[in-house]
């Protein structure tokens, strides 16, 4: 099945050429070229300064750090073979980099939606009786990793257009997968990693706070935050630590090491107690964030990364809708008029009168505020229903938030294929999801120009045909979408709802039960509930 996938990516590479969608590609040729011959660290600035007193729409350039560094890389290889290459070519061994690369993320999402299926398919002990006499959890997370592998959507999206929408699932669901096991510090680094790649991963970093804290697992809460930070800080710190102070920073380190090592051997005493050995795994990292965070003020570290990859990306496009987008946003942009400007909820009593676009906003952070809660109550149940709730944040930013693009629905499509361990109906309405994402892609990237120069193979007229079916659909299948996603969080919340909850931890018969939130058994049906001590109790 792996070897099926990486040999059909060449080939929607080859047979969608004239469907290929150039600007993505050459914009990162142009950027990537750039920083390969100017300096990777410098370009940021470099694009900053001329623009000081100009506003952000000017910058031209919205890349993240690392997804800077993927396009420098990819530059500096072609750069290497012919330094005379001055524009992108088109050819498949050009851009081979580039596609290999979107390649591993597409199978390391793959086999993320693999690993989060089968753990919460053994979980659910209560459903697993009933599906284990046709399936085991293993054949129903493969039949989950062939819906991503060999997705319509992901492919056009990869190695047809191509775009770089798919390095966004890989990290936000190992993000997942380590969350429910209790590692959230890994989680927070995971997601972090993954913000520097693609910046739309910060619409779903509230979920992994919120969903801890719902069942005020402050210290959770604390370690993803923790990870989350530090792996930002230190993938930009060639940016916040000035060049000059980096020897002094490197030179503290070694200097800080033996304290270090001395804490972590004899443990400071609390009261006449040693500190718990739990504390010291986080002291290390701990320190190193603050210490960049302090890096920024003191050292006079730059911030142009921040304002062009993630102030300047937000900004730039000022519409409802973009490109294409069948959402709410979509229809009211096209169907009827609508700006994401126009006031339409006067606050008299707090002087304020939102925007469409500012109501869109907040009715997205309900939602995920009671996803949050399905989260934590599908958590607590160890329920197999939770890979639906983690889906469905992504679902609804492209049912109802401004700035949409078409490929956004993408992320909510791919996540809900994991729904393989729920049930059928579930199933059907993730293939919706992805068969909508398709079409929508197909209306951007055929025009009626070259339709006749695609599917030959089929017929003469077939790409044609296939014009004339896509373009009427926007934005009109937005309602089919909409309608799609409310069935998604009505299944997501009636379930949380009904969910069947362990017993609290509590005293009981002259004991005492004691919870561990950082221990937790992997095979209990109570995800993500403490490893329980139990001691007798002195009464």
């Amino acid at each position: 099945m792996v070897w099926a996938g990486i040999a059909l990516r060449p080939a929607t590479w080859a047979e969608t050429e004239a469907l290929r969608y150039a600007p993505d590609m050459q914009n990162a040729w142009k950027w990537g070229s750039r920083a390969a011959r100017d300096g990777y660290v410098q370009l940021y600035q470099s694009v900053v300064d001329p623009k000081r007193n100009d506003t952000p729409k000017d910058y031209g350039l919205d890349y993240v750090p690392l997804r800077l560094a993927v396009m420098t890389l990819w530059a500096k290889s072609r750069l290497a073979v012919d330094p005379n290459i001055r524009k992108w070519q088109s050819d498949y061994a050009f851009n081979a980099p580039l596609l290999h690369f979107n390649t591993s993320m597409e199978l390391l999402g793959a086999l993320g939606i693999f690993a989060v299926a089968r753990q919460w398919s053994r979980r659910d002990d209560a459903q697993r009786s009933i599906r284990r006499r046709w399936f085991r959890a293993e054949w129903l997370a493969l039949i989950a990793f062939g819906l991503v592998w060999f997705n319509p959507a992901a492919l056009l999206s990869a190695h047809a257009r191509p775009t770089w929408d798919a390095w966004v699932l890989p990290f936000f669901i190992w993000a997942v997968w380590f969350a429910a096991r209790g590692s959230w510090l890994a989680a927070g680094i995971v997601l972090g990693v993954g913000t520097m790649l693609k910046g739309q991963q910060l619409v779903v970093l509230p979920m992994f706070i919120l969903w801890p804290l719902m069942g005020f697992r402050i210290t959770a809460a604390a370690r993803f935050v923790l990870g989350f930070v530090l792996s930002i800080g230190i993938l930009v710190s060639p940016w916040i630590v000035p060049m000059r102070v980096l020897p002094m920073a490197f030179v503290l380190m070694l200097a800080l090491a033996p304290l270090a090592a001395w804490i972590a051997l004899r443990r400071w005493p609390i009261r006449g107690r040693l500190m718990p050995t739990s504390w010291l795994r986080w002291t290390i990292p701990l320190s190193l964030a603050i210490g960049l965070l302090f890096c920024l003020p003191l050292f006079g570290g730059s911030m142009d990364w921040f304002q062009v990859g993630f102030v300047y990306g937000a900004q730039k496009f000022t519409g409802l809708e973009v490109g294409g987008a069948s959402s709410l946003a979509g229809i009211l942009q096209n169907v009827y008029g609508w700006q994401a400007t126009m006031p339409v909820l006067p606050l008299e009593w707090i002087g304020i009168h939102a925007t469409i676009a500012q109501v869109m906003m907040a009715v997205f952070a309900l939602c995920v505020l009671l996803i949050c809660w399905g989260i934590h109550r599908y958590e607590r149940a160890g329920d197999a229903r939770f890979v639906l709730a983690i889906a469905a944040p992504w679902i609804v930013y492209f049912a109802v938030f401004p700035q949409m693009h078409e490929r956004y629905l993408l992320w909510g499509a791919l996540a809900a294929c994991a729904a393989t361990v729920v049930n059928s109906g579930s199933v059907l309405l993730a293939i919706f999801f992805s068969l909508c994402s398709t079409i929508m892609s197909l209306y951007q990237m055929l025009p009626r120009n070259r339709a006749d120069e695609f599917l030959t193979d089929l017929g003469p007229n077939a790409g044609e045909m296939l014009h004339d079916f896509v373009r009427p659909t926007f934005p009109d299948i937005g309602w089919a979408i909409l309608l799609g996603s409310a069935v998604w969080i009505w299944i997501v919340l009636s379930g949380a709802l009904g969910a069947r909850l362990p017993a609290r931890a509590g005293r009981a018969g002259g004991f005492e039960i004691i919870g561990d939130d950082e221990t937790i058994n992997a095979d209990r049906p109570q995800v993500g509930q403490a490893e329980m001590i139990v001691r007798k109790n002195p009464e």
